[in-house]
């Protein structure tokens, strides 16, 4: 049962795995951690700067993914142990990884060229009144929230709040985490 369920999702992550192209992506990752412990990279502030964003970005795409795989793994060893007294515990553990890879999955969406790129958000109640107002301040404290969850910075450019209630117009900078 247990070998099904682990076989099912080792499948399904190598499929991800190639389709994120993750190998390459830590030979990257490899290459932008040496250039940040070059000693010479701080005499260009700009370029260790853009350097930095980059590892953190690489770093932030392929952790997850490679502790996964290291999660998967070790879960195979256990299971090839066979002990009887860990089903339980197997099961915990099997459940929790298949929750995390769906998480991850989703990550597989956003893989193309200006995915990684900051985000400017702009909200106006335009016509409508009151209701229009407060609408827009429900709206821009569900993107605040989101944002917040998600570990992005948020830098507030512009905000022009409403007479009685909610927000004329705002305007938000979204930078990745």
């Amino acid at each position: 049962m247990f070998n099904k369920r682990l076989q099912a999702i080792q499948t399904d992550f190598q499929n991800s795995w190639q389709k994120l192209n993750l190998d390459a992506q830590l030979t990257e990752l490899h290459s932008l951690e040496q250039a940040a412990a070059e000693p010479e990279l701080w005499l260009n502030p700009e370029r260790a700067k853009s350097v930095h964003t980059a590892l953190a970005r690489q770093t932030a795409a392929t952790e997850p993914w490679v502790l996964l795989k290291t999660q998967l793994d070790d879960l195979g060893e256990l299971l090839s142990l066979d002990q009887g007294d860990l089903t339980t515990e197997l099961d915990a553990q099997l459940t929790t990884l298949e929750q995390t890879y769906q998480d991850l999955k989703k990550s597989l969406r956003f893989t193309g060229p200006y995915d990684q790129n900051d985000a400017i958000l702009r909200i106006t109640a335009g016509v409508g009144g009151t209701e229009a107002m407060d609408w827009a301040g429900m709206l821009e404290r569900m993107y605040l929230r989101f944002a917040e969850r998600h570990h992005f910075k948020t830098t507030c450019l512009e905000r022009t709040t409403g007479e009685e209630a909610g927000i004329k117009t705002a305007v938000y900078e979204l930078s990745g985490p």
